[in-house]
């Protein structure tokens, strides 16, 4: 039977064989992902908005939920919800619903920021007063 410090010195050396193959299965796990890196940055391009397309130069459409639309908008996501409720976002040109879900067209919000203008003066130049629900007095 082996005494207490041979079993001590063999459990210390099957301990950094351990550690030298966790240590390379890292750096292999390391290397495979800088190459799957590569291999995702020559097979899209960011064009510096955050849209992902493809080589071709064609835009892809793609889409994207409220919560990830409030991070890439000033706007918070009961605004956007505001939004859809007002009709100021239209189903079918800007959001689409699929099985109770709401998902944004990415290239229609794009378009729809950047036409946003000020809202004209009314006649006189007086803004309306809302009321405590919401809406407009006249």
């Amino acid at each position: 039977m082996p005494s207490k410090k041979e079993l001590r010195t063999a459990h210390r050396g099957r301990t950094k064989l351990v550690a030298r193959g966790l240590e390379r299965l890292r750096r292999a796990k390391l290397m495979e992902l800088d190459g799957l890196t590569d291999l995702i940055a020559a097979a899209f391009r960011t064009d510096g908005e955050g849209d992902i397309s493809h080589h071709s130069g064609s835009r892809e459409r793609y889409y994207i939920s409220v919560r990830e639309l409030a991070r890439r908008i000033p706007y918070s996501e009961k605004t956007i919800r505001n939004l859809m409720s007002t009709g100021e976002l239209v189903v079918g040109l800007h959001y689409f619903k699929r099985s109770g879900r709401v998902m944004f067209s990415w290239s229609a919000m794009h378009e729809w920021i950047e036409r946003q203008q000020p809202p004209a003066p009314i006649s006189g130049g007086i803004p309306l007063v809302r009321n405590r629900k919401g809406g407009r007095q006249s």
